[in-house]
């Protein structure tokens, strides 16, 4: 018994042996067992895609041959060009003055063609007479002219060949020369061209360097410093110190003018308080002054 017959017999639903000689390959093959032919969705959907390809080139081919219509007012629409309404013989007097103007066109280009070519051939001839009558320069004359290969026989003398000790002549030279003369400072810096309102100045990326030097350091000196100081203190910069100093230094004196201006005699409770409150703001700008006046002064950080 072959092979498509037993998968006949057992090809039935429930039938392991069937399922195993004849398995069931997705619906498609499900539908050719039933005899049903399935549908090619890959060939319906190009097919498809190209109908709605022509369809659009149909359609842009339609616009683009489409003319756009002109404007035209509505009682124009029927008139009719006035060169429609001209008759036959008008029309024949047009073609005749048309003709005619191509045949004087075409005579004035002929007449152009030949007055050019005649104006060549005079040109031509007269530089083939002035080639005629002008001398040809030989070339044996020429200005700059190469020497003259020397000949076999030619013998050109060197001169004869001198023997010398170099290193001798060398030495020599070095134990009798003397060394050179110094010049004076004017001397050596005479030669040299003054230029530019900077010359003899120091230069500005020199001045530059210099101020961070000297920033570098006083910062490094506010470090030690400040090791120095007590728990949870630092030393003040001294430009900070002489700056607060100086506005204390203006708020006292502005206090005690203001003070100065209140009359001798203070009897309404106001006045007491005011003359009290600045005697008082007088004490903590001295106070504060002889703090800030301290060479050393540390803050909180």
């Amino acid at each position: 018994m072959d092979a498509s017959r037993i998968a006949r017999k057992y090809n039935k639903k429930g039938s392991a042996v069937g399922d195993l000689m004849n398995p069931v390959r997705g619906i498609r093959d499900v539908q050719r067992r039933r005899g049903i032919e399935p549908r090619n969705h890959a060939r319906e959907n190009i097919r498809i895609l190209r109908e709605k390809q022509q369809e659009n080139r149909e359609r842009r081919q339609q616009k683009a041959d489409a003319k756009p219509r002109k404007f035209k007012m509505k009682r124009f629409q029927d008139v009719k060009p006035r060169v429609a309404q001209n008759d036959s013989k008008k029309a024949s007097e047009i073609a005749k003055e048309t003709a005619r103007m191509r045949t004087e066109r075409k005579e004035q280009k002929a007449k152009l063609a030949e007055k050019n070519k005649r104006i060549r051939e005079q040109r031509i001839a007269k530089a083939r007479e002035n080639t005629r009558h002008s001398p040809v320069k030989s070339s044996n004359n020429r200005e700059t002219r190469k020497p003259a290969v020397p000949k076999r026989g030619e013998v050109v003398t060197m001169p004869a060949r001198q023997e010398k000790n170099f290193i001798a002549e060398n030495r020599r030279e070095a134990v009798t020369s003397s060394p050179p003369k110094k010049k004076d400072n004017e001397d050596a810096n005479a030669g040299i061209q003054k230029s530019g309102d900077n010359y003899g100045k120091v230069p500005l990326y020199l001045q530059e360097r210099k101020a961070e030097m000297a920033e570098e350091a006083a910062r490094k000196r506010r470090a030690e410093e400040n090791k120095k100081a007590p728990a949870g203190m630092s030393l003040m910069p001294e430009e900070e110190r002489l700056d607060t100093l100086k506005i204390l230094k203006d708020n006292l004196a502005a206090t005690k003018d203001h003070l100065q201006r209140m009359p001798l005699l203070v009897e309404t409770p106001s006045a007491i308080r005011k003359k009290a409150n600045l005697e008082r703001k007088i004490q903590e700008i001295e106070d504060a002054i002889n703090i800030f006046s301290r060479p050393k002064v540390f803050i909180k950080d």
